[in-house]
């Protein structure tokens, strides 16, 4: 009987964990996101000529009178 109560208690215990875990991670979610404010303003002539998907975010490139993916400067 002894050893039925024992493996109870762990078993208890680990779920009990494993609930602040998972309490703490859909807390620590929430409390990140953030709206992002647009970052971009083309100036007149530029063009959007590479986009780039990067962990953090994606990332454009401009060139100035692009025609047919060659850049005129």
């Amino acid at each position: 009987m002894n050893f039925i109560l024992y493996i109870c208690f762990w078993y208890i215990t680990v779920f009990v964990v494993y609930l602040i875990e998972m309490a703490w991670h859909y807390w620590c979610s929430k409390s990140y996101i953030h709206a992002q404010e647009p970052m971009l303003a083309l100036k007149e002539g530029e063009t959007i000529a590479v986009v780039a998907d990067r962990p953090n975010g994606i990332r454009f490139y401009t060139e100035i009178d692009v025609v047919g993916g060659k850049s005129y400067e």
